[in-house]
């Protein structure tokens, strides 16, 4: 009721179910996806990155009733566009939405109040970092990974094997010290190789 209240929205479709939203982001390809991270059966969480798959030009926000940084965290490094607690207002939310729907990203400004978190989500390239040693396909598969790509969906737009980038991540993760995506997001944005947006740059 209150997205299709608004003059510059409108609601294509609901799903009761992580399964049942695949399916229809497929069909549908929607502009934004408005996704609950308590889902039957699986986790919202979960559900980002098969939902990019199935739609990848669609911007994923996330309407949480945890207002919890780490969640938050887990939800960028998912590949999501934006994170709203469900305490936030209607005019916060429908904010959010026409935010991610303009590829920018969105964070409870609760949420987004320390600085590491801000740093996280604003900072740019910053000379001499640790991806000066990669190499120019190193790169592409961080910026690939770390923006929210399944392994199936990097090999497919770099043209190389699901094994080679499953090889090119654990290369990856062992050269810049960390042990998951959340990790690679952070350098990723720290070096300016993911918009804020969480899309590749150019």
């Amino acid at each position: 009721m209150l997205v299709d209240h608004q003059a510059d929205m409108q609601v294509v479709s609901e799903a009761s179910s992580a399964l049942e939203a695949v399916r229809q982001a497929r069909e549908i390809l929607p502009d934004v996806m408005v996704l609950d991270i308590a889902l039957p059966g699986c986790s919202g969480l979960d559900a980002v990155a098969p939902l990019r798959e199935a739609s990848p030009h669609s911007r994923i926000l996330i309407l949480s009733s945890h207002d919890d940084q780490a969640y938050l965290r887990l939800a960028l490094a998912a590949g999501a566009s934006g994170y709203v607690a469900k305490q936030a207002s209607a005019a916060e939310l429908t904010q959010a939405i026409r935010t991610v729907a303009a590829g920018r990203s969105y964070v409870n400004v609760t949420l987004a109040g320390s600085q590491d978190l801000k740093t996280l989500l604003t900072r740019g390239p910053r000379p001499g970092s640790l991806i000066d040693a990669l190499s120019k396909r190193e790169r592409q598969v961080l910026a690939l990974i770390a923006s929210g790509q399944t392994n199936q969906a990097a090999a497919g737009a770099l043209a190389i094997g699901v094994k080679t980038v499953e090889t090119y991540r654990r290369r990856l993760m062992e050269k810049l010290d960390v042990s998951d995506r959340a990790g690679l997001v952070r350098i990723a944005l720290e070096c300016g190789l993911i918009a804020r947006s969480g899309d590749p740059r150019p």
